[in-house]
């Protein structure tokens, strides 16, 4: 008998292959019904090796098949395992596991060894040798799919409840009126709420890939995003984020390399930094630049690192740089530092609770040059923080404005009052444009398979989105255009889209 408490679950596929002759194998019951195999189990160096297909099935879980590495993937709710034909190890929740015998093919059936089977299901397995049998007895409850594995169907991972709950709920609604938009494919949607939790997301995912789904849009942050991008790259289904900024997403960590399934629809983190850049330069006219950035801030730091390249390539000068630290409230020293030198520009990436400080304190220093920063300045709160006053002649870039002058921009935003009753944020948009972007590409390369989907989404051209028109990089991360807006005594105006050098 063997035990172990992990969940039900193993392999299949339909590859095409043929193994040389082996002496047949016991008959085989699961919960004391006789299964039936269209390829028989065969002993084989005194394993009992059994095809997983008809018992997968039973057990619910997903499975999936990477023809170019030979590599089997099966997920249930609470575990992934992944094999790999010919090789005696095998992972489980990433955790290596040693084969007797590896699985192979026999008859386009792959065929695994049952006591491999008994120690990663969970289930018990007993060996009737008088009557030549094998009896399975899962000791787990079967996972069951959120629907009928009928028609295909699109995945929705999103932050529905929790901390960003609000971001969630609005990229949902952009995805829906998208969907709406476009019901001759015949897709279903099927949503998952991640709770604004990494190990969430991952739970979240492993339950729609039991539900046929040909990709997933979401989660939205990067940490609950990089909590399942490992089980849809292993999956082979694509992965949209419609909001997750970090850099480390669609590439791998360890060779730098990019992901074959993850996706962004944001500029990332850094893209901003060249936004800013090519506005203070071209715009502004600026030529000099004083750089302000919280120096415990990854997402500060990447956007001042990016800002100071794109400046200095256009001819820019950096003639000073600041640090300050989150929770910070008294900036005047540093603030006098900035006083004393000449420059046309401030650089000034962060999060609002600083920044309206800065903000503020330096045009009480009498600091008065034109200040450019980020989408992390966009919060009603800065206004409260620095004064109406004290914003202008300061400037951030941002994915999206509903005065953008664009048609199609125009045309979402009527679409979207006309449908909620109110006017649609970033997230909203940027749902809209992942979910437009991904029925767009199903549509052009006619099918649902998630392969396909990956290799055209990775092809993508000038898709003109609500958020500026995009081309997907090489890195899986979109070149577009971005938002500048201005605060105009307290209120952000639209004053204009550009695109990054």
């Amino acid at each position: 008998m063997f035990k172990r408490s992990l969940c039900a679950i193993l392999i299949i596929t339909l590859l095409l292959g043929f193994a040389g002759p082996a002496m047949a194998g016991p008959t085989i019951f699961l919960d004391g019904q006789k299964i039936s195999f269209d390829v028989s189990p065969v002993l084989e160096n005194g394993r009992t090796l059994i095809p997983m297909r008809e018992i997968l099935e039973k057990l619910g879980a997903n499975i999936s098949w990477d023809n170019y590495t030979q590599t089997v993937t099966a997920i249930t709710d609470n575990t992934t395992v992944k094999l790999q034909i010919g090789n005696n190890n095998a992972t489980v929740n990433g955790q290596f596991v040693q084969l007797n015998v590896p699985g192979k093919i026999i008859n386009g059936r792959t065929m695994i060894p049952v006591r491999f089977l008994g120690e990663v299901l969970g289930a018990s397995v007993n060996w009737n040798p008088d009557a030549d049998q094998i009896n399975i007895t899962p000791t787990q409850p079967k996972s069951k799919p959120v629907i009928p594995k009928t028609k295909p169907a699109i995945g929705l991972n999103l932050e529905l409840t929790g901390g960003v709950e609000s971001y969630g709920n609005n990229v949902k609604r952009g995805i829906l009126l998208a969907f709406s938009e476009n019901q001759d494919l015949d897709l279903q949607l099927v949503v998952v709420d991640c709770k604004s939790n990494q190990d969430e997301a991952f739970k979240a995912s492993q339950k729609l890939l039991q539900c046929n789904i040909i990709a997933q849009i979401g989660p939205l942050t990067s940490g609950n995003v990089t909590g399942c991008t490992q089980l849809l790259e292993e999956s082979g289904i694509p992965l949209l984020t419609p909001t997750a900024t970090s850099p480390i997403i669609t590439l791998n960590s360890k060779t730098g390399e990019t992901r074959n399934y993850i996706f962004r629809v944001c500029f990332q983190d850094a893209m901003q930094g060249n936004l800013m850049a090519a506005f203070a330069s071209k715009e502004l006219k600026a030529k000099t630049c004083a750089v302000i950035c919280n120096q415990a801030s990854d997402y500060s730091t990447s956007l001042a690192e990016t800002f100071k390249t794109s400046f200095t390539s256009a001819g820019g000068q950096i003639v000073l740089e600041e640090h300050f630290n989150q929770g910070d409230t008294d900036f005047r020293q540093m603030l006098e530092k900035v006083k004393n030198q000449k420059f046309d520009f401030i650089y000034l990436p962060g999060y609002y609770p600083e920044v309206g400080l800065i903000i503020k304190q330096a045009r009480e220093l009498g600091i008065n040059q034109p200040i450019g920063g980020c989408d992390g300045w966009d919060s009603p709160e800065i206004t409260i923080l620095a004064g109406s006053q004290a914003l202008n002649n300061t400037y951030l870039t941002n994915h999206f404005s509903t005065d953008d002058p664009d048609a199609a921009v125009t045309e979402f935003v009527n679409k979207y009052k006309s449908t909620y009753g109110d006017s649609p944020d970033m997230f909203a948009a940027l749902g809209y444009d992942s979910a437009s972007l991904l029925l767009e590409t199903i549509r052009n390369c006619k099918s649902y398979d998630p392969q396909v989907i990956a290799e055209n989404l990775s092809k993508v051209e000038n898709f003109p989105g609500v958020t500026g028109r995009l081309t997907m990089g090489n890195d899986h991360n979109p070149i577009k255009t971005g938002v500048i807006m201005e605060f105009q005594n307290g209120k952000q105006v639209f004053k204009q889209r550009i695109y990054p050098e």
